[in-house]
């Protein structure tokens, strides 16, 4: 299964806002993911407003990123998640296993 377009976006979005590698933007948003409970591979526009606001800036700071500089990286992600959601871009492909998993246990009752 392959991780989710909003997961792809913001974890080349980190990598391009700091001095990460690609493995390391990668790695640091699947903490925060795993942090908060949500998979890379169901991860939603809505979902990533909530944790760039709540969970990000600390994830970035324990990563040696400078508070201030966390705070700018954290605003750039929000502005551009924007950007993006609002032409469209972020679309989920597929269904989710949870709709999946929903969808069949609608039909059984």
């Amino acid at each position: 299964m392959a991780d989710s377009p909003v997961f792809d976006w913001v974890a080349e979005a980190l990598e391009e806002e700091t001095s990460f590698s690609t493995i390391q933007a990668r790695g640091t948003v699947r903490l925060v993911l795993k942090e908060a409970g949500i998979s890379p591979f169901e991860l939603t526009v809505a979902q990533l407003e909530v944790l760039i606001d709540r969970l990000f800036h600390a994830a970035l700071v324990t990563r040696g990123v400078a508070p201030e500089r966390a705070a700018g990286v954290c605003t750039a992600l929000a502005e551009g998640l924007r950007a993006r959601a609002s032409r469209g871009d972020l679309e989920a492909h597929g269904e989710s296993a949870h709709d999946v998993f929903a969808r069949l246990g609608r039909r059984r009752r």
